[in-house]
């Protein structure tokens, strides 16, 4: 069952290679104009996109979601039924003080006054890239929320399919970098 969350997750990485708990219903808003090129930011445009992409994912799943997820993820392993995975869960948590590595989910950002290259012939807008990161973060918090002890002991439990928001198929086939 971990085994194909963590498949989840690694898909969630990609999708937010494209530019990414609190408000559910905020949207990332870049503060670029939304009808630019991707293709025609700066370099340090593009940068701060990515570094803003980046807050607004830390803020869109909280620390503590993320905590609890990962912790539950690791009880759901060895937990024989719901009352044994809360106990394991609960230990973790007592106990995990920094989020683990693969429940961070940040992209990486060239400095402001590097040359990043990843928008290169991108032909997709702004406010596509923005609505990306919004659907897939939204996507990913409701993924975390269905992670549960209930599932514990179920054979036939199943998480739910995280699939790419449309808008980001259209993004991966306009930029070839990203």
């Amino acid at each position: 069952m971990t085994r194909r969350l963590l498949s989840l997750l690694t898909s969630f990485g990609l999708m937010l290679s494209l530019g990414a708990c609190g408000d559910d219903d905020a949207a990332f808003d870049s503060g670029l104009d939304p009808t630019t090129m991707a293709s025609g930011l700066s370099s340090v445009q593009e940068a701060d996109l990515c570094f803003d992409a980046n807050d607004y994912f830390q803020s869109r799943v909280s620390t503590s979601d993320r905590l609890r997820a990962a912790c539950t993820m690791s009880a759901l392993d060895d937990a024989t039924d719901p009352s044994d995975c809360v106990t394991r869960r609960d230990a973790c948590l007592s106990e995990l003080t920094e989020v683990p590595s693969g429940f961070d989910f940040k992209m990486e950002c060239a400095d402001r006054d590097g040359d990043m290259g990843d928008v290169v012939g991108c032909q997709a807008t702004v406010a596509q890239l923005e609505q990306c990161l919004t659907e897939t973060g939204d996507s990913f918090a409701n993924l975390l929320s269905a992670i549960s002890c209930d599932m514990a002991g179920d054979p036939n439990a199943e998480f739910p399919e995280m699939t790419e928001p449309e808008v980001c198929q259209t993004i991966t086939a306009m930029c070839p970098n990203l």
